[in-house]
């Protein structure tokens, strides 16, 4: 992970070079750019656009858009320059030379060539039709139902689970008492930013927002769910306290469209593809070649105690 984020850093530094070059990118494309322009040069190394258009090919367009001023791009160069510089004096002491950092090369260029195998192999050959994505949707409909929803409002008079009953009963008094209030015609949200204990929520009127059911614990929802719109529940005693609710306004169930599905769907069908056909590739490597598991050296290493510290 640490050198995948690496080189993704290194690739960001590197594509924005390209709006360094002393052309004027309005007039002129990076296509008609020679691969062997020269756009910076450190000691012998020179920095050519060829080498930026591969990278720029890896970019995602948010990325390739991302830098624009002169400062930005001179910054970036200037950090570009010093991984370089410090790369070729590692080089000159030798330190791609130690066994652990040549270690560490050869596990990240063997994740690069992995990854460079399965764009080549199977991504670049996974498709997914119409009748695919159609077909997946008629016989998945439960994926694309989207259940009822609600909005209610509340009023929080917060006492503990484990409060004693003679501060549960005061409690449930003074949420019976602003439950008259509301019963009588009083404005539910002037209530709620007065009474409510809820300081996440009293200041916009106790407003809880759409919620299905499984999102909010038991006792709220089973009242909520049974009330009418503007309906007023009776205080209700929940893990937080004694709450009582407003029903706003109700969404009913629904199911997305094959249209609203498809972007969804693809990007299903295709990871799943994707995952069949590498597990297909390693399953032919394998096949072909010799691989041996020493099932008793895996046993030693786990049984083997840990080494204390200072040994």
């Amino acid at each position: 992970m640490h050198y995948r984020r690496f080189l993704m850093g290194m690739v960001v530094l590197s594509v924005t070079l390209v709006f360094f070059l002393p052309v004027n990118r309005a007039e002129e494309s990076t296509a008609d750019l020679p691969d062997g322009l020269v756009v910076a040069k450190v000691g012998d190394k020179e920095i050519v656009f060829g080498d930026l258009n591969e990278l720029i090919k890896m970019m995602p367009p948010s990325y390739q858009a991302m830098f624009r001023s002169d400062d930005q791009i001179t910054k970036l160069l200037e950090r570009q320059i010093d991984n370089i510089l410090f790369s070729q004096e590692a080089r000159r002491l030798q330190l791609d030379q130690d066994p652990t950092v040549r270690y560490k090369i050869e596990e990240f260029t063997k994740g690069m060539l992995t990854q460079a195998l399965i764009d080549t192999q199977v991504n670049k050959s996974v498709t997914v039709t119409d009748g695919e994505i159609e077909e997946y949707y008629k016989k998945h409909q439960d994926e694309f139902q989207v259940p009822e929803k609600i909005k209610v409002s509340h009023i929080l008079i917060a006492v503990a689970p484990d409060a004693p009953e003679s501060e549960k009963k005061e409690k449930k008094a003074q949420a019976e008492e602003i439950h008259a209030k509301a019963k009588a015609g009083e404005d539910f949200s002037g209530l709620a930013k007065k009474y409510s204990e809820d300081t996440k929520t009293k200041n916009r009127g106790g407003v809880l927002g759409f919620f299905s059911k499984g999102s909010k614990n038991p006792e709220l929802e089973k009242a909520a769910f049974s009330l009418k719109k503007d309906e007023v529940s009776n205080p209700i005693l929940t893990p937080k306290g004694y709450q009582i609710i407003k029903l706003l306004d109700t969404k009913e169930a629904t199911t997305k469209s094959l249209e609203e599905s498809k972007s969804r769907i693809s990007n299903k069908l295709q990871q799943q593809k994707r995952n069949d056909a590498v597990a297909k590739l390693l399953e032919d490597l394998k096949a072909k070649t010799n691989v041996v598991i020493y099932e008793d050296v895996i046993k030693k290493i786990a049984e083997a105690p840990e080494a204390q510290p200072g040994n």
